[in-house]
């Protein structure tokens, strides 16, 4: 980065409502906006700094005396009542909420509020009295609402309560330049902050609510005090100037006798309440949920920071379209930070069923009581809300797991992505059918899988034990902890596991004796590996070989006699494999994948590559940070040595150690025989000393690269594929158009597709014969010599391929279906009698039905604002390269 453009000031009529330009500040010393600048490898740490540091110059509004700190636990009138709130209404509720549900484990510290929205006016004075009396003698806290910055009338001669006929609201509403009324906003008048009669108007509601004892306020539609206007007070050039004013009165007449929640607010400047809403007029349906959630996934920093609890919006469960969608509600609520409020009309008795199963799990209410709010897992979602949130809290770890859509889906945690502790032992706890169970860490294999019916949620929570695997290797590629000397076990790395099923660790493993200098040569001892096969459990899924290694190898062979490897192969699975583990690196073997016929010995070689590694990339702008070298021999009966080539590709694990280093800016390259440079697929696992093993998912022998990249496009900035295409291109998976230029909503071309494919799986070296008409240089034509080999894509009957022709987003579909079947790593078929939930579903071209479902069921495809796939439409260069990055995450490829 060399330049940095700041903005100390915002309006605009589709984002703020404002109607004029942002004033200016003015003064013999004129002062920006603090600015912090700070770089972080996990966007999420450096939104909560920015968060923290707004937090020490502004704090949180701090709470007054008699007023709880928890997380306020209760109801609201509005998604139950609306505008037909009544007396009778709220009495009926506080009674039911007190016989009912807070004496069954919905309540904090011996507090429930019980809430008025808007319209509580429908009630007189009396009224109000008495009911706060009735509340509190059920042992709860009364709240009530009000808008201090609007007038929802139109009666410029109205007075202005509180004022004694002094002022109208003609004089108090917000104005332009020329004196015109600025217009209504969500149907309310803005009015001035700065006005003497606001103030007037301030001091005769606030002290009205606290006469009665109202304990909690909802102050509502504040941007209307923020937006821009000429303000009585003359000193006030900006919109934010008068809010901050206006606030400030709010507080100063409150005197920290109420909980303040502020909505419809500006998120700064944020010392004005105790919460802030994010979301607004939640209806308890999936839809409004992910609503929610989306504001969560970009907003979760404010909670704890500026703002005490962010305020996720109330509960409705009867207008969920579900029992699951009423559920994962509640889970909504629970991990936001919270106000964890209902709001359903206790008289039905559907809604008393959804209330009294849902708000009354002590383990649920447990979350939400902690009152911090969950991360997303994942970002860049655009619109969409991520579907995985984590919280870590006194040692334990809790992931709340979202299905969004009108079919089964399957979620599934990576405890590494996650941040989880490797440990041997955990406890995971559904804490909404209070299942437990305690698994070891091969059980977990480092992950957590859920199946989810529609719209159904799931919250876990996962403790790991103290006793953690060893550490993995510090970038000096030796250990984290102990050094490892030539009688101690390696376990796998950390965030490492085989495949789900049955394992059996030989035991055999002979003392390593050093052939050159830093090369260590390891084989097992054969009658005693052979006894232990032979005692094997038929069908075991991985054999694991741990090689002892002193701290000073740099590489390291092992020995595999042929005999071991066939009596694996007849003990194991049909897709058994042998797994070679060391502190340099790991290698998983598949025993079908090779070809044992006059082979007598079979020798697997990995380490660090000798001398400078400086890959000579056509793209520029990548540095190369370390090299290795995987290799594996077949030596025959005549002591012939050749090279194992698979015949094609093999999505299994080879590891290295790679040092400290930014996941998201690097990439795992292997030197082609054509002398090229070119991608494969790798993701990176932390290790408990900061360092991480890169994770190669496709088997081979040869050269590799770790490099870093750093690449960003100038006609990207601001759009909404940004991050994914510069991560992307980063990674050398994707490739601009120019050196600065990406075109991100040009067509994407069959041509381009090919080279997507390609790189994103790593297909280069397997060459198949693919000759086209049209197709004119090297490039893409190698690529398509591996596309049409993996079978990927297809030409047309005339000989032609039509490199330059747009591609749909049906024929999209169907591309990455193949790659799907190709990797073999999920399972989609479950999908295909799914109805797809999409508008336009009926568009759909016949060929392209089942490789839809596919990319739904993976995860690939989404749906538009309008719930529309647009099966025929174009799709974008940026679209294309969304979809490789959920393609690679989906079948656990890349990070």
């Amino acid at each position: 980065m060399n330049k940095l453009n700041v903005y100390g000031g915002f309006s605009s009529e589709s984002s703020t409502h404002d109607k004029l330009e942002h004033g200016k500040v003015t003064g013999t010393i004129v002062k920006s906006p603090k600015v912090m600048v700070g770089y972080y490898s996990d966007y999420r740490n450096g939104m909560e700094a920015y968060g923290r540091a707004n937090a020490e110059i502004a704090p949180p509004l701090a709470f007054g005396e008699g007023i709880p700190t928890g997380v306020p636990f209760g109801w609201n009138s509005w998604g139950a009542h609306e505008h037909k709130l009544s007396y009778d209404i709220a009495i009926q509720t506080s009674d039911y909420y007190k016989e009912k549900l807070q004496n069954n484990n919905f309540i904090n510290n011996g507090d429930v509020y019980i809430n008025l929205d808007s319209y509580w006016d429908n009630m007189n004075d009396e009224q109000l009295g008495n009911l706060v009396k009735h509340i509190k003698k059920n042992g709860q806290r009364a709240g009530i609402y009000y808008a201090p910055f609007v007038y929802w009338g139109d009666n410029m001669e109205q007075e202005v309560e509180g004022s004694d006929g002094k002022y109208t609201y003609g004089d108090i509403v917000l104005r332009d330049h020329e004196g015109n009324v600025l217009p209504t906003v969500d149907g309310a008048y803005a009015v001035d902050p700065t006005h003497p009669g606001t103030k007037l108007r301030i001091d005769y509601y606030m002290n009205r609510f606290m006469s009665h004892g109202f304990e909690f306020i909802k102050l509502d539609f504040l941007t209307h005090g923020a937006f821009e206007g000429v303000h009585y007070n003359k000193d006030a050039h900006t919109g934010i100037q008068a809010y901050n004013e206006g606030m400030a009165y709010v507080n100063e007449v409150l005197d920290g006798k109420m909980f303040v929640s502020a909505s419809i607010a500006p998120t700064f400047p944020s010392q004005y309440a105790h919460s802030r809403r994010i979301s607004c007029d939640v209806d308890g349906t999936i839809g409004k949920t992910e609503y929610q959630l989306n504001n969560l996934t970009y907003g979760w920093w404010q909670d704890g920071t500026i703002y005490h609890y962010t305020d996720p919006d109330y509960m409705t469960l009867l207008k969920g379209e579900t029992f699951e969608a009423a559920q994962s509600r509640v889970t909504a609520l629970a991990i936001s930070g919270t106000l964890y409020l209902g709001s359903d009309d206790v008289r039905n008795t559907k809604a008393q069923e959804l209330m009294e199963k849902l708000m009354t799990n002590p383990a649920v209410n447990n979350v939400a009581k902690i009152g911090k709010a969950f991360r997303p897992l994942e970002g860049n979602t655009g619109q969409s809300a991520a579907d995985m949130f984590l919280l870590e809290d006194k040692g334990a770890y809790y992931a709340a797991l979202f299905n969004y859509a009108n079919a089964p889906a399957e979620r599934t945690l990576s405890y590494t992505r996650a941040g989880i502790p490797v440990a041997d032992k955990y406890t995971v706890t559904n804490l909404w059918t209070g299942e437990e169970k305690t698994l070891s860490f091969v059980d977990m294999q480092s992950q957590l899988k859920v199946s989810l019916k529609a719209y159904e949620s799931a919250l876990y929570k996962i403790v790991p034990n103290n006793n953690y695997y060893p550490s993995g290797p510090s970038s000096a590629g030796g250990t984290g902890g102990q050094p490892e000397g030539q009688g101690s076990k390696p376990s796998l790395p950390t965030g490492i596991t085989p495949a789900a099923g049955t394992k059996l660790e030989l035991t055999s493993t002979l003392k390593p004796k050093e052939i050159a200098n830093g090369h260590l040569l390891a084989a097992l001892d054969v009658d005693k590996a052979l006894a232990e096969l032979k005692a094997a459990k038929e069908g075991t899924d991985s054999f694991i070989v741990h090689v002892p290694v002193d701290k000073s190898a740099s590489q390291i062979t092992f020995e595999l006699d042929t005999r071991i490897v066939k009596e694996a192969a007849a003990r194991g699975s049909k897709k058994a494999q042998l797994i070679v583990v060391s502190s340099l690196g790991s290698y998983n073997l598949p025993l079908d994948a090779i070809q044992l016929d006059n082979i007598k010995q079979v020798k697997v070689t990995l380490g660090k590559k000798a001398g400078e590694v400086k890959p000579a990339l056509a793209e520029s702008g990548f540095t190369a940070l370390a090299g290795v070298s995987f290799e594996v021999s077949l030596i025959d009966q005549e002591g012939k040595t050749s090279e194992w080539k698979p015949a094609s590709p093999v999505f299994a694990d080879q590891t290295f150690a790679a040092g400290k280093l930014d996941p998201a800016q690097t990439a795992v390259l292997k030197l082609a025989a054509s002398g090229v440079w070119t991608p494969v697929p790798a993701t990176f696992a932390l290790q408990p000393d900061g360092s991480y093993f890169a994770v190669v998912h496709q088997l081979g022998s040869g050269d590799y690269a770790l490099v870093q990249g750093d690449k960003s496009f100038a006609d990207l900035q601001g759009h909404w594929a940004q991050a994914i295409i510069e991560k992307l291109a980063s990674k050398a998976l994707v490739q601009g158009t120019k050196a600065d230029a990406f075109t991100p909503e040009a067509p994407v071309t069959r041509g381009q597709i090919v080279h997507l494919l390609v790189r994103g799986l790593g297909l280069s070296e397997y060459q198949g014969t693919a000759s086209f008409k049209d197709v004119q240089g090297a490039a893409l034509q190698n690529d398509l010599n591996a596309a049409v080999a993996a079978g990927l894509v297809q030409g047309y009957a005339n000989g032609l391929f039509r490199p330059e022709q747009p591609v749909s987003r049906e024929e999209l579909a169907v591309m990455f279906s193949r790659a799907i079947a190709l990797t073999d790593r999920i399972d989609t078929s479950a999908n295909h009698n799914q109805q797809l939930q999409f508008k336009d579903a009926g568009e759909i071209s016949s060929w392209a039905i089942q490789a839809v479902q596919d990319g739904v069921a993976a995860g690939l495809f989404k749906h538009d604002s309008s719930l529309n796939l647009r099966p025929g439409d174009q799709a974008s260069r940026a679209e294309a390269a969304a979809i490789l990055d959920r393609f690679l995450q989906a079948v656990k490829l890349a990070d």
